[in-house]
């Protein structure tokens, strides 16, 4: 799983997950587009990694940063059976739009995963998103 240029959801149920599709196909976005994983999907997919990881990979973990603890967070509520959106978004009005769809459904943990930023979008558009670097 690559988040990168991706808004990142999490809902509890496959019925929530049918919804946000839903709710992004409303908003504009085709299938290919969306992408969604159960929790048993991410923690087996995190496993596989860990049993990968290279030198580099190892000593990069010695340092954690930003996106390791939210990777930590994704993982805490794939373990708790939660399921994972991402929806493929290549500019602001993009991310918007889907942030917004995924918040109809009461999606959580918004974040997009943009080139350089990561952006905490989990709260409603007026007020400011935090930015944070990864």
């Amino acid at each position: 799983m690559n988040p990168k240029r991706c808004l990142v959801g999490v809902v509890d149920s496959a019925a929530e997950v049918a919804a946000a599709r839903k709710a992004l196909t409303a908003a504009g976005f085709d299938d290919a587009h969306i992408a969604s994983y159960s929790g048993e999907e991410l923690v087996a997919n995190h496993r596989r990694e860990a049993e990968h990881k290279g030198l580099g990979a190892k000593i990069a973990s010695l340092f954690p940063s930003q996106e390791d603890d939210l990777k930590k967070a994704y993982l805490s509520e794939a373990e708790s059976g939660a399921s994972f959106l991402l929806v493929k978004a290549d500019n602001d009005e993009e991310r918007d739009r889907a942030a917004d769809a995924l918040r109809s459904v009461q999606a959580r943990n918004l974040r997009y995963y943009g080139d350089l930023m990561i952006h905490d979008l989990s709260k409603e558009r007026d007020h400011p998103a935090k930015q944070t670097t990864g």
